[in-house]
């Protein structure tokens, strides 16, 4: 049934739009009048207020601009969300200076908390506002935009198929010279949060010999910034986490490694705990207290390639240079001296379904969920797709998801009328952000001819509603 549904959503598509955009959704006049994406016929957005990612009551088209970006995503998806925020990011930083807002408006509302929200836009680094509420309050929105939300889907995305908790979802693949490959799930924990912190920061970080017969010894924190714990015991570098019921710190009787990136803090255990500072935002953050009660806070940074191997790879080198951080041994292997080949760094391009050589180095590559190391000579097309990218094959019909993962995203004008609609995430950000500028600079719509409006519009709407981010399991 689901199958002949969306054949017909396709047929009602495809049977109404104009010639002159056609071919793919996109107009390919790049004369002065035409636009990259799908020119629309609208009225005005209502001033809807939903809750952003910091709890704060937003309104969708409240803050007057010459242009607004309304994207839907939600952050159980984990390639065609993260790649349109990451699309939206490179189009907001060519926009500099031009008067643009962005707006992300979930469509996964009873799962996408505010605090989820904010980990998604931290692990992006985007700072525009990602909107959430009640179901009851963010429908309205969807029906304002004729954005149509099939919840079969996103459900999907709490079992192994569809995807997993975002906690889980970044992963290292390592291809050996011999040809094995391993993948590894990415799960950051209080130490790797500590050491990319104190790295950032320049604090010098001493930890005690770990007793094979203690596990709470691992990464026991003896010194920081040249002030030792003395060895009479007199006082000792103490661990806190911070407990935001009752806004204290407290004694954490677990090891670091035990914890996830949140808030901590290291004082001497003779420090009164009030007079530790408060934790620096809702995120992941560090504070040190020194011995004359001085302190030092800072967040975690942008999860970068470092940080994604420390957290997985058991036995591996990566020196530190005036360049950052290099892999120069996994595993045991090491690459030679004489450069005959070494240890290349790739990301996961989601757009394409393929690794690709990172053009930055480990500590530089942030916000990508997936990255690989292999030896230079291996071929990018043999290196394993990532474990929860499988499936996902846009040119398959044999994925037990369908390809009809899509998303819509508006660019709105000065008067929050709805103008141009990008369908999917496949798509030229120079192009996207050239439409938006033709908004900014008062283009006029497409003439009669080739815009959508009025009955014809609202079917191509609804068509393309319907298809939002659809999915049909094979039977």
């Amino acid at each position: 049934m689901r199958a002949a549904v969306l054949c017909l959503i396709g047929l009602l598509f495809v049977a109404t739009i104009p010639d002159a955009i056609a071919d793919g959704g996109h107009n390919h006049d790049t004369s002065e009048q035409g636009y990259h994406g799908l020119a629309l016929s609208r009225s005005s957005i209502d001033h809807f207020t939903l809750t952003n990612q910091n709890g704060i009551a937003t309104t969708i088209t409240g803050e007057v601009a010459d242009a607004t970006v309304v994207a839907f995503i939600f952050t159980r998806c984990h390639e065609v969300c993260p790649t349109i925020t990451q699309n939206l990011k490179t189009a907001q930083l060519s926009l500099d200076g031009e008067d643009v807002n962005f707006v992300s408006i979930s469509v996964d509302p009873e799962y996408d908390t505010p605090e989820r929200l904010a980990a998604f836009t931290e692990m992006h680094g985007v700072e525009w506002p990602h909107l959430t509420g009640t179901t009851e309050e963010v429908e309205p929105v969807w029906d304002q935009f004729l954005v149509s939300v099939d919840r079969e889907y996103i459900e999907s995305h709490e079992d192994g198929h569809g995807g997993h908790d975002m906690s889980h979802a970044d992963s290292v693949t390592v291809m050996m010279p011999d040809g094995n490959s391993s993948e590894h799930d990415v799960m950051l924990n209080g130490w790797h949060q500590l050491t990319a912190t104190s790295y950032e920061e320049d604090w010098n970080i001493v930890t005690a010999q770990p007793d094979e017969q203690d596990v709470s010894q691992i990464h026991l924190v003896t010194g920081i910034n040249g002030e030792e714990a003395p060895s009479d015991g007199t006082w000792e570098w103490e661990l806190h986490t911070w407990d935001s019921d009752n806004s204290i710190w407290t004694s954490s009787t677990m090891a670091i490694a035990s914890l996830m990136p949140q808030a901590i803090a290291f004082a001497p255990n003779t420090t009164d705990d009030a007079t530790i500072p408060a934790p620096m935002g809702e995120h992941a953050s560090t504070t040190i207290v020194d011995v004359s009660g001085n302190s030092s806070s800072a967040m975690m940074p942008a999860t970068n390639a470092w940080h994604q191997s420390m957290a997985t790879l058991s036995d591996f080198e990566a020196p530190d240079s005036e360049n950052g951080h290099y892999m120069s041994s996994i595993g045991n292997v090491t690459a030679p001296s004489d450069f005959s080949w070494w240890w290349q760094l790739h990301s996961w391009n989601a757009a394409s379904g393929m690794w690709e050589e990172a053009q930055v180095g480990m500590d530089d590559l942030t916000d990508t969920m997936h990255i690989a190391w292999a030896p230079n000579s291996t071929a990018d097309m043999s290196i394993p797709s990532p474990a929860n990218m499988e499936g996902m094959d846009h040119d398959s019909d044999e994925s037990e998801y369908s390809t009809l993962h899509t998303t819509l995203t508006f660019i709105l004008d000065s008067n929050g009328k709805p103008r141009i609609s990008w369908s999917g995430y496949q798509w030229d950000v120079s192009d996207f952000v050239e439409d938006i500028k033709k908004i900014i600079n008062g283009v006029s719509d497409l003439d009669s001819s080739d815009s959508i409006p009025g009955f014809t519009f609202s079917m191509v709407a609804a068509a393309l509603g319907l298809a939002f981010i659809a999915s049909s399991r094979d039977e």
